[in-house]
């Protein structure tokens, strides 16, 4: 049985951190959404391999969260808007790996991975997220 969660892509232009994307995907449990920022300006979705900085777990109103500016002084604070909202089929989800396609949309189409890294200095969760070749 497939198991399809809600997903949103947000253009997030932070005051802090500058313009970046986050992910959030609807975990299995819980009712949040798991987040990653990813620094790369390109918007994900293009084959290339990103990095992922995992965030804090967002409430699920983020996922019509659209055209929004986040005060300063708050966490985030800078302006937000959806790129691409749906769903995507869960593949697989571990603590360490996390495969998931979307199969309708624009610019995500096909199935991607997220692979943690292991922690380095800074004591982020990074993740490596990449197009699967195995559509």
């Amino acid at each position: 049985m497939a198991k399809f969660r809600n997903f949103v892509l947000h253009e997030h232009k932070a005051i802090h951190a500058g313009l970046h994307y986050d992910l959030r995907i609807e975990k299995l449990y819980g009712g949040q959404l798991a987040s990653w920022a990813i620094p790369k300006a390109d918007v994900p979705g293009t084959g290339d391999k990103m990095l992922a900085v995992q965030t804090p777990d967002h409430d699920k109103k983020w996922l019509s969260m659209d055209k929004v500016e986040i005060p300063k002084g708050e966490y985030g604070a800078g302006s937000i808007k959806i790129v691409q909202k749906g769903q995507c089929e869960i593949i697989r989800w571990t603590k360490d790996i996390i495969t998931f396609n979307v199969k309708t949309g624009s610019p995500m189409k096909g199935k991607y991975v997220l692979v943690k890294l292991k922690k380095d200095r800074t004591k982020q969760d990074n993740w490596l997220f990449l197009k699967s070749k195995n559509n």
